[in-house]
């Protein structure tokens, strides 16, 4: 274990304990500040303060995401010299909760990615912290997922809220250490969410189409318009994908025909105000160096 000169201490406790995020005014007074300690026991109060906290801080498995709720509450991991507090009580409690949904897990992670959000601090506390950031912001998605599946329809911000929190991972992703994937159950999570929304992914897919389609008013005049414009958007969208993998492909059957003849798909315009529908689904071809590549795509 670490090892310390006892001699250097004075009847203050030990002084390497405290930096700018971490005073002993902040960690000592009365009953101690939880936010101080970790569960590994070298940050204390008996070390770095010297002697007995006043009243007996909390204890137990979920001691450090307590404090945590109530650093958040307050506002103080909104706050840039609370930063480094915040983020060392989060990964201390994750190593002593058992599970990804753990229920004081799902309160902390809510909260703070609430507060960070409503403060405009998400991206700030991601540029100093970004594992932090990436496992708080995972864990609430995954909270928020759950929740959904419970109810009978989503709320409307829903989606908008768990692809801002999920974007946090990409954005960071290349800022964190290798180690915090897994002790901060980034990977974990990852999976978690892959899972869930692919579990349900076709039924909700169905879902949306079928609304579309009912909620569409199919005698309005403009329907055709924007019913071509669907399918051209949702073709251009896959060739866009298909750009970005590097990925050689070419259109086929009705779909290069309305190409060829129109410059457009899936309908061209003819004389009189007539139209041309050539296809009704869009075909490509994918060209392949070997089989394998399929799965790398």
């Amino acid at each position: 274990g670490r090892k310390v000169d006892h001699r250097l201490w004075s009847s203050g406790g030990d002084p390497t304990c405290w930096s700018s995020d971490f005073s002993r005014d902040l960690c000592c007074n009365g009953a101690g500040n939880d936010e101080c300690w970790d569960d590994e026991g070298w940050y204390s109060f008996a070390r770095c303060c010297g002697g007995s906290p006043a009243v007996p801080s909390p204890g137990g498995r979920h001691a450090n995401l307590t404090a945590l709720l109530s650093a958040a509450q307050s506002g103080r991991c909104s706050e840039p010299m609370y930063f480094g507090v915040c983020a060392r009580l989060w990964r201390a409690g994750l190593r002593r909760a058992e599970q990804l949904t753990d229920q004081v897990v799902r309160e902390a992670s809510l909260l703070l990615a609430e507060a960070w959000k409503g403060t405009g601090r998400l991206r700030q506390v991601g540029k100093i912290f970004p594992a932090f950031v990436v496992s708080v912001a995972l864990h609430a998605a995954l909270f928020l997922v759950d929740d959904w599946w419970s109810k009978q329809a989503a709320p409307g911000q829903l989606w908008v809220d768990v692809a801002e929190l999920i974007s946090t991972y990409h954005t960071h992703a290349r800022s964190m250490h290798a180690a915090d994937v897994t002790r901060l159950r980034i990977g974990a999570l990852d999976d978690a969410l892959r899972h869930r929304v692919r579990a349900h992914y076709p039924t909700a897919l169905q879902v949306v189409l079928a609304e579309r389609i009912t909620a569409t008013d199919q005698g309005a005049a403009n329907f055709h318009d924007a019913l071509s414009y669907a399918f051209l958007s949702a073709f251009q969208e896959l060739v866009e994908e298909l750009n970005a993998l590097n990925a050689d492909f070419v259109p086929i059957q009705g779909t290069l025909i309305s190409l060829l003849r129109y410059g457009s798909f899936p309908e061209g315009r003819l004389s009189r105000g007539k139209r041309d529908v050539v296809d009704n689904d869009a075909e490509v071809m994918v060209i392949l160096g070997k089989e394998t590549d399929l799965g790398a795509a």
